[in-house]
């Protein structure tokens, strides 16, 4: 999708009189303020497979600081965990002689 078309939906969500009962990935990532690709993250279906949550339970998760923090933490551990799985020896062994 381009950013042009995202922003549309974005704002569609969030102005229509009442949530649909279930929201498509993409448009609870939109609610909860996480990437799409992050919600692979927070468990759930497995991929390949279209993922639908209840938007009373999403509205529930964006209003609680608590949940919000620990699916924080637990996308950024992620996403370090996979950057550091990326990279090339020599430059962990760079990194490593620079402390």
């Amino acid at each position: 999708m381009d950013r042009t078309q995202l922003n549309k939906q974005e704002l569609d969500l969030f102005y229509c009189r009442r949530l649909p009962a279930r929201l498509t990935l993409d448009q609870a990532a939109v609610m909860l303020g996480i990437h799409s690709d992050g919600m692979d993250y927070l468990g759930g279906a497995p991929r390949g497979v279209q993922r639908l949550f209840a938007a009373v339970y999403i509205e529930q998760l964006a209003q609680d600081p608590k949940w919000l923090t620990k699916a924080t933490v637990k996308i950024r551990l992620f996403n370090q965990q996979r950057n550091l799985a990326r990279k090339k020896p020599s430059e962990l062994m760079l990194e490593t002689s620079r402390i």
